[in-house]
């Protein structure tokens, strides 16, 4: 039996405008709105996964900050029994609601089942009570990877490839960081390859004249990374993250057709073929491609 996870909902910025004059917060609306959505797609193969919102939601617990801003020595309070001595370390995160609701803290020491000291590393949006589902419990290690004992695994944290090389040790995993939404499993390499391209030539079909690919304009549906070619040995990797982009978040996914072209080098062959390859636990969908190709008659 093959179960295939659903891709998540991902928001469009087209339904975060709300003003001429307030584009800086629609912008950072819609970023948290494509961070929560990002932490859902699951790009790898028998894999498990960990939801930090799953404490609170199965015990039906609200959380409630005594201070939203950056400070040490915040008393944290759950609704109902979900801390235990052994959570000092982990942290909690306000999850953002349709892009609404910032802030995480960081657990430095344990009083109760429902009570914990908190240092703020980002401020709370406001001091209410956070409903069961609407908050975060992150996590650096993961067990019951049994089926994948002794196997290199690919970790996706929260929407973002983890850094490689993890081995699943006595059923487990140690990541290097915490997170709040954990996705391990094997990695795969997915690669499409075109037909033999025909881009004509001045005395006809160009199929058997040498030809070579000058650029590519693709158009991309909610990508994030992808490699580009006519050589599998020599593709180029397309950079999706801007100097704007948040730190300690994956890049917004993609749609549309990159500013710049694809330019590679290539050299002159017949039966032309344009590959393209995601090899990251990562969303990759092509929609078009737009081809600008040279062609020699001689």
């Amino acid at each position: 039996v093959e179960f295939f996870e659903d891709e998540p909902v991902i928001p469009k910025r087209s339904d975060f405008i709300t003003g001429d004059a307030n584009e800086t917060t629609d912008d950072n609306t819609f970023g948290n709105a494509m961070f929560e959505a990002q932490k859902g797609y699951v790009h790898v193969d028998s894999a498990l996964s960990y939801d930090g919102t799953a404490a609170g939601s199965s015990a039906s617990a609200t959380l409630t900050p005594a201070s939203s801003a950056v400070a040490t020595g915040v008393t944290f309070t759950a609704g109902a029994a979900v801390f235990t001595a052994t959570d000092v370390g982990r942290e909690l995160w306000r999850k953002a609601i349709v892009g609404v609701g910032e802030g995480r803290a960081t657990i430095t020491g344990y009083t109760s089942t429902t009570v914990v000291t908190c240092t703020i590393t980002k401020a709370f949006t406001d001091t209410t009570a956070m409903a069961a589902g609407n908050w975060y419990i992150t996590k650096n290690s993961l067990s019951g990877l049994d089926h994948l004992e002794g196997e290199t695994v690919s970790i996706v944290t929260d929407g973002a490839e983890h850094p490689t090389g993890k081995t699943i040790v006595s059923g487990a995993v140690t990541l290097d960081f915490q997170a709040s939404t954990v996705h391990v499993g094997l990695g795969y390499i997915g690669r499409l390859k075109t037909l033999n391209i025909e881009a004509g030539g001045i005395t006809g079909s160009g199929h058997s004249k040498p030809s070579k690919v000058v650029k590519i304009n693709p158009r991309f549906f909610n990508t994030l990374r992808a490699r580009f070619g006519t050589d599998f040995y020599n593709l180029k990797e397309l950079v999706f993250r801007k100097t704007s982009s948040s730190t300690n978040r994956p890049a917004p996914l993609f749609t549309g057709i990159p500013n710049e072209p694809i330019i590679f080098p290539d050299t002159w062959n017949t039966g032309k073929k344009v590959i393209i390859e995601q090899r990251h636990p990562l969303p990759c969908v092509v929609q078009s491609l737009d081809i600008f190709m040279e062609v020699s008659d001689e």
